[in-house]
């Protein structure tokens, strides 16, 4: 118990506590996990574009803090991830959405004790204006999402150039 108090950083007594109610995870670095649990994914009836947005995103995560155990990343480790990128609410909203559910299955499997996206100190709401893409922007993503996904190019152009908004756009069917 000493040794574990030591490692997680908890006062000993939590930790004999902890230890009586549950087994502690067994702590693997995110960069073995997150395959393994994308793994998972395959098998479940997720459309392709949210399991390539929950790939990007646990990606982008493993690229932060790849050799940190699954059990060490915190709620201000997102936080400091989500401002280093400088992300509105909304983008924290849907991001969590995405990498919330890999955390409740690393508690499920055993490897977190708890999954930090629930402590997530999220930015008031984003009550700015939206913004306006500068023609050199614009060409920087439609060529990012030809070159990516180039499925998504006329959702894109639909509401760069007709002003449709990206939830009226989703709505939209191919006739």
């Amino acid at each position: 118990a000493f040794d574990v108090a030591q490692q997680r950083k908890l006062p000993l007594l939590k930790a004999v506590l902890a230890a009586k109610s549950r087994p502690y995870p067994t702590p693997k670095p995110l960069a073995q996990i997150i395959p393994i649990y994308l793994s998972t994914l395959k098998f479940r009836s997720l459309r392709e574009a949210s399991f390539k947005q929950i790939r990007l995103m646990l990606n982008q995560l493993l690229t932060q803090y790849g050799t940190l155990d699954t059990n060490t990343i915190t709620p201000t480790h997102l936080e400091q991830w989500f401002a280093q990128r400088k992300w509105t609410r909304s983008t924290i909203d849907d991001v969590i959405a995405k990498i919330g559910p890999f955390f409740t299955w690393c508690v499920r499997e055993g490897y977190c004790e708890s999954n930090p996206c629930a402590a997530v100190k999220r930015p008031r709401s984003d009550d700015s204006p939206p913004a306006i893409f500068t023609p050199l922007e614009t060409k920087t993503l439609l060529q990012t999402a030809l070159r990516y996904d180039p499925r998504l190019v006329p959702y894109l152009a639909i509401g760069l150039f007709a002003g449709v908004r990206p939830l009226e756009t989703q709505r939209l069917s191919r006739a």
